[in-house]
């Protein structure tokens, strides 16, 4: 039982471990997704201004801070993802470990008491057979 436990322990960090990890990942990738957002944003800004001031011959190519966006945005939509899926399986890691916790505490309780009561018994029962084994028997009732 003991081991069972420690696997579950092991598991629950292991995934604590990860729910840290993918935490990170999300941040990183808001600040990412706010970078490219500011990027483009600057990018589309710079395309107006000179627009406004009429300047032939710039041509102003934002797909790159759009395509570094979209990336963002999915690298973020990943990591939120991974960070769902590691709560979700922390959690029916932490209620198989309940559930387990339980039932051995059941069993023990089994052991600790019900075992020693069925022993007594027994006990009980084997000196009763053995005091019965013990009767002389009388030679006038035997024939």
């Amino acid at each position: 039982m003991r081991s069972v436990e420690q696997e579950l322990q092991k598991m629950q960090a292991w995934l604590g471990d990860r729910e840290s990890y993918w935490r990170g990942e999300v941040a990183s990738s808001e600040k990412a997704v706010s970078a490219a957002i500011r990027a483009l944003e600057k990018c589309n800004e710079s395309a107006r201004n000179d627009a406004q001031q009429q300047v032939r011959y710039v041509r102003y190519d934002c797909s790159q801070e759009q395509a570094a966006l979209r990336h963002a945005i999915q690298r973020l939509h990943y990591a939120q993802g991974e960070l769902k899926n590691v709560r979700h399986y922390r959690n029916l890691i932490e209620t198989a470990g309940q559930k387990h916790k339980l039932r051995s505490q059941q069993h023990r309780a089994f052991l600790q008491n019900d075992l020693a009561r069925a022993c007594a018994k027994l006990s009980y029962a084997a000196q009763h057979l053995k005091a019965y084994v013990d009767v002389p028997i009388d030679s006038t009732e035997s024939q």
